[in-house]
This record gives structure tokens, C-alpha cells and sequence, in this order.
């Protein structure tokens, strides 16, 4: 029998579409759970989530907090237990102890002003026109 010959290159297999998408982190420091022992940890801050991963003495732990699910994030330099205590919208709240605390702070503040406050100015534009039309 003949092989059908065609014009189209052959397809590789299509991977699966992964819930986040950007690859490379924005900061990336160590960390540990202030709640639970934990060796070894690294927490990275990309554009649409914070990944934090580290040891423990049942294994890995690993856990992944979408940027838009943070209610409320505080930064307390002075407190020995955390200085990052991160509120989620589920009422969930994680307390880390991450080096360079405060280079976490400006990040997560500058995603804040670009996602956040620009979209509000977006709203603010659209009330004020809706508000000139009626």
C-alpha cells in the first residue's frame, strides 16, 4: 500500500496548557513557614503567583498562592515568628519568614499599582463617562 504524501509537516504532540503561564520569577528568596519546621525553602514571585517550596521532616512541601486570591498582605520587619503574613480570599492566612522581606514588599506593592490601580483608574474613566451620559 502507498503512503499518502502531504504538503503539512508532521505535528508534534500538543503539551497541556498549564494554569500559569509566566516562567520567570520577578524576585526569588529563602524562606520558611513560620507555623511548621521547615528546612531548606524557596519562595518565587512571578506576575501572577508567589510558588513557595521546602523541606520538611515528612517531605516536600510545596504550595502555590494566586496573586489575584491575596486580600491583604503585611510586612512586619520586627516580629521574630513571620515578617510576612499573607491573607487569601478563602480566609486562609500563611505566616513566612522570608529573607529580604522588604525587596518582597516593593514587589508585591509595584504588582499592585500595575494590575490593581491601573484597572481602577480604567473604572474610574468609565464611571465618570457613564455619569457625563446619563
Amino acid at each position: 500500500m502507498a503512503k499518502k504524501l502531504s504538503s503539512r509537516p508532521s505535528q508534534a504532540p500538543v503539551k497541556p496548557v498549564t494554569r500559569f503561564r509566566h516562567k520567570i520569577p520577578l524576585h526569588t528568596s529563602r524562606f520558611r513557614f513560620a507555623d511548621r519546621f521547615s528546612l531548606l525553602g524557596k519562595a518565587r514571585f512571578f506576575p501572577d503567583r508567589i510558588e513557595l517550596s521546602a523541606w520538611s521532616l515528612c517531605g516536600r512541601l510545596a504550595r502555590t498562592l494566586a496573586l489575584v486570591r491575596i486580600v491583604h498582605f503585611e510586612y512586619h520587619p520586627l516580629e521574630e515568628g513571620s515578617n510576612i503574613t499573607v491573607y487569601l480570599d478563602s480566609g486562609e492566612v500563611v505566616r513566612l519568614y522570608v529573607d529580604e522581606a522588604h525587596l518582597w514588599r516593593e514587589t508585591f506593592e509595584n504588582w499592585l499599582s500595575y494590575h490593581v490601580l491601573a484597572s481602577a483608574k480604567v473604572m474610574d474613566g468609565y464611571e465618570k463617562a457613564c455619569s457625563m451620559a446619563g
